[in-house]
């Protein structure tokens, strides 16, 4: 449980910007599809 806690606060900081790169590509992949389903109709 000890070793839990310690970790835990340092790897907040990698998983929100892993979580902000998520975002950023879901964005992008939403633009994408957006103009692909257009396309396709």
């Amino acid at each position: 449980m000890l070793d839990g806690e310690i970790i835990e606060p340092l790897s907040h900081e990698p998983a929100i910007r892993n979580i902000e790169e998520t975002i950023e590509v879901y964005k992008c992949i939403e633009a994408d599809d957006s103009y692909s389903t257009e396309g396709s109709r």
